[in-house]
């Protein structure tokens, strides 16, 4: 993981004030999902360890991961989402991408494979600074 130890901050998430947007009058996805398989951390609080898994598919304002915990519609999680840069002059070889959610749908996976679980991003940060190996423009690139 890029950046570090990440912790979750208690509370952070429910100072929240961003109305669901996650699908539009026609309850249909306002946004295009798209496939991809990158690493998450769910923090459900500071006293327990994060919960490693990955996405199925994200999209401009959520996504949905599998997981063997059973989460609940309306809950609020704090999460990491590592997204791969590809970029060989990068220290780090992912973008940190720190939010907070809330769970929409859960949906009990097939052949006792755990739960589906749809998230709408509420807010978000990305890592501050991307440092690279090589000096590229001054050698930081803000993200």
């Amino acid at each position: 993981m890029g950046g570090g130890t990440v912790r979750s901050v208690p509370g952070r998430c429910a100072d929240t004030t961003i109305k669901n947007k996650m699908t539009g009058q026609n309850g249909r996805q306002r946004f295009s999902r798209l496939g991809v398989r990158w690493t998450i951390q769910i923090f459900e609080s500071s006293e327990r360890p994060a919960i490693s898994s990955e996405t199925d598919n994200v999209s401009g304002d959520g996504f949905y991961f599998r997981a063997k915990e059973r989460f609940s519609p309306g809950e609020e999680l704090e999460c990491l989402i590592l997204i791969p840069t590809f970029d060989p002059s990068l220290v780090s070889r992912s973008l940190d991408l720190h939010c907070c959610v809330r769970v929409m749908a859960v949906e009990v996976l097939e052949g006792n494979n755990g739960f589906g679980v749809e998230c709408h991003i509420e807010n978000y940060s990305f890592s501050a600074i991307l440092k690279h190996n090589v000096p590229y423009g001054g050698g930081l690139a803000y993200s």
